[in-house]
């Protein structure tokens, strides 16, 4: 029955269309594709529009999708085997031509297109240098997916050893230890490893030789040795610090405390403490938090990075802002100021907003207009996609302080426009998250803002308290607009927030209009 609608929907829609959307699959209303099948973009369009008014595909979210996946498989697997292969071959040529090629996302499905349409020498190009790309920016289970095909596909040595070492990163990074033992061990084999490579190979070995966790720890402090001898052949700064790490780590896991002494590493610790207090400060503890956020200061102020000290007083700056101790706020968020004066910063517009919020939470608003100024100047010499969406955020949730509506709308639409396709990766993702649902209630109506709401509760509760406690300063909100008291389940959140100590931020929350004084 499913069959003989597709071959319906053939002869009325155009089988091309509807041959290449099942293809397509998620990009299937990307109509610059359908060059593919000789189609115009408005020949795609109206076929497209066919297929939808017939049943076949319905919309979501402004795009186009199957209306379930088993319509989808007839259609693909109702295109001949050689006819579908071409497909997906030309598809993969045409993405690979296409301004965003270059991107890790777009290169994987390159690879992927490629592969079905057995082009396998695109395959392999595209699939290592877009899993190079996903694995820098946190996409290891996607690299992990094409590379664990096309590594046990024929290839020529020096792209097989490429493609081991990728999976093998794309496996660790994910803390798969038992999945990357068996590739490391094909890696130790190999006799054309570069330096570089072997010493990020023999690390990741001493990684999961940690992850393993198999014996007392002799054999990883052995493997990690092994790590910092490759490294130092490398000279690399960045190799040598994380094999510093693993003997350091080592060490603690063996019980030896002189070989930890030994292996102590300033940058390395500043960077480990640093990421530390971040963890313990999304979780509303704020003692630890600050207290590991000074060690992290003293160590990159013992190297002289005066880069890295900027960020971290910036960071005790937010600490105690979210903690609502708000004049150490403003003299950690001075201390940074200052420091980032002697480096070339790329952090100055958050450096700048931090400081602008605790000014305005210590009630100095003329001070805070000034440096709403500065991260203003700041902003328009950083032009980088996360400088950007720092600035759009931190600065509407300012206006949100003054209670500036309308400028707060206009830069929460400019930052989901800068975040679209990103989402996953901009900073503070509650604070997005909170500017979203704001927006969502002025422009789509309550219960859109409240469907938002929910999904972000549910994203955040148990996982991630300081996001979480954003998100409910919004249901809260929208509890008193539509009932004009909170429900049972708000005033528990609202409980559950307080009990964290989350004062400073409750504080931001009144001043921005969400929760009552």
């Amino acid at each position: 029955m499913a069959g003989a609608r597709i071959d319906l929907a053939a002869q009325r829609s155009g089988g091309a269309a509807l041959d290449l959307a099942a293809v397509l699959g998620r990009r299937l209303a990307d109509l610059s594709l359908y060059e593919v099948v000789e189609l115009s973009a408005a020949a795609a369009g109206e076929a497209l529009s066919r297929l939808k008014e017939e049943g076949f595909l319905r919309e979501v979210h402004g795009g186009l999708e199957f209306r379930n996946e088993l319509i989808r498989a007839q259609a693909y697997y109702a295109v001949a085997g050689p006819a579908r292969q071409q497909l997906h071959r030309r598809v993969g040529e045409v993405l690979d031509q296409q301004p965003d090629g270059r991107k890790h996302a777009p290169k994987l499905e390159v690879a992927w297109h490629s592969l079905r349409g057995c082009d396998r020498a695109r395959a392999v190009s595209s699939a290592i240098e877009g899993a190079e790309a996903a694995i820098r920016s946190g996409g290891c289970l996607e690299a992990e997916q094409i590379l664990n095909v096309l590594v046990r596909e024929p290839c020529r040595e020096d792209e097989t050893r490429r493609l081991r070492l990728l999976l093998a990163r794309a496996l660790v990074g994910q803390s798969k230890a038992q999945a990357a033992a068996p590739v490391l061990t094909l890696l130790e084999q190999e006799a054309g490893l570069s330096t570089r490579d072997k010493a990020l190979a023999t690390r990741m070995q001493a990684t999961v030789a940690y992850l393993l966790n198999q014996e007392p720890g002799l054999g990883y402090c052995n493997a990690a040795d092994a790590a910092l001898l490759a490294a130092q052949e490398t000279g690399d700064p960045e190799l040598i610090g994380n094999a510093l790490f693993e003997c350091a780590r080592s060490g603690a896991n063996a019980g030896d405390e002189g070989r930890v002494a030994r292996r102590e590493d300033p940058a390395g610790l500043s960077l480990g403490y640093t990421a530390y207090g971040t963890c313990k400060q999304g979780l509303g503890d704020f003692e630890s938090a600050c207290e590991a956020y000074r060690k992290a200061l003293t160590f990159s102020t013992k190297i002289g990075d005066d880069l890295r000290s900027a960020v971290i007083a910036s960071n005790l700056c937010v600490a105690k802002l979210h903690q609502g101790d708000f004049g150490s706020a403003v003299n950690f968020g001075e201390l940074a100021v200052s420091t980032a004066g002697r480096a070339l910063s790329p952090r100055l517009v958050n450096i700048h907003l931090n400081l602008a919020a605790s000014l305005l939470m210590n009630g100095q608003q003329d001070t805070a207009l000034k440096s709403l100024s500065a991260a203003q100047e700041a902003s328009n010499r950083e032009r980088s996609w996360f400088a950007t969406m720092e600035f759009l955020m931190g600065r509407a949730s300012i206006a949100l302080q003054t209670r500036d509506v309308t400028l707060a709308l206009e830069l929460t639409e400019a930052a989901q426009r800068v975040a679209w396709g990103k989402e996953r990766a901009v900073p503070h993702a509650g604070l997005f998250d909170l500017l979203r649902i704001h927006r969502a209630l002025h422009v789509d109506g309550p219960d859109a803002a409240r469907l938002l709401t929910c999904q972000c509760q549910a994203k955040y509760r148990g996982r991630h308290p300081l996001y979480f406690a954003d998100v409910t300063g919004c249901s809260a909100w929208l509890d008193m607009m539509s009932f004009g008291a909170y429900s049972e389940e708000t005033r528990h959140d609202l409980n559950l927030v307080d009990a964290l100590g989350f004062a400073g931020l409750r504080a931001i929350l009144v001043a921005q209009g969400f929760l009552a004084q």
